[in-house]
């Protein structure tokens, strides 16, 4: 069985960034397996400079994992709302 594999880690600032905070905690659902379109030229292109030896520079992968956030918090995650409180309402007659 040939099989490769290739663990890329994300920061928990990089996933807030793109969801502008409006969601509180950003959560990626669990998989093992999937397909992206818009993410699988982003890993070819972080994994190409690591094979060159990231001769780009870190800008270059602060850029790539902003894309590969925006990706994922767009279409992989699980996004909780922060809970709400609301002040006034029905008084207590009511």
């Amino acid at each position: 069985m040939n099989v490769s594999h290739l663990q890329l880690g994300i920061s928990d600032a990089a996933l807030m960034a793109c969801s502008d905070g409006a969601y509180g905690e950003v959560e990626l659902r669990p998989s093992r397996k999937f397909a992206d379109s818009c993410l699988r030229p982003l890993v070819a292109a972080a994994r190409a400079e690591m094979d060159a030896g990231f001769p780009s520079g870190r800008l270059f992968l602060d850029s790539v994992e902003q894309a590969m956030a925006v990706t994922l918090v767009n279409g992989h995650a699980v996004k909780h709302r922060p809970v709400q409180f609301s002040r006034g309402g029905l008084g207590s007659a009511r």
